[in-house]
């Protein structure tokens, strides 16, 4: 003969809680971010001075091999914005390590 099984009792689960708290995403923002913020603002307008910088001292020493006044212009803007890439692509090399 079969036995059967029966069930006596059935149990709740319990109730789960979240990993993650809802909480996390109403508080307000910290003064870590807030200086992070101020941060990355400060540095982009580091990068754009070392890039005038280098533009400036290019400019002056004549190491800028073009003839006429607005093409200077132009290479000269163009190392700016070389400079003040290169320099954010180094910051942000150095910020992962």
């Amino acid at each position: 003969m079969q036995q059967r099984l029966e069930v006596r009792e059935i149990k709740e689960e319990p109730d789960v809680q979240n990993i993650r708290s809802s909480s996390n995403k109403n508080k307000p923002i910290t003064d870590y971010h807030r200086l992070s913020e101020k941060y990355r603002v400060a540095n982009r307008y580091k990068n754009i001075m070392i890039g005038i910088v280098t533009a400036l001292v290019m400019w002056y020493n004549d190491w800028i091999c073009v003839e006429s006044i607005p093409l200077r212009l132009l290479y000269a803007g163009g190392i700016v914005l070389v400079m003040s890439f290169l320099c954010g692509a180094v910051d942000e090399i150095l910020m992962e390590e």
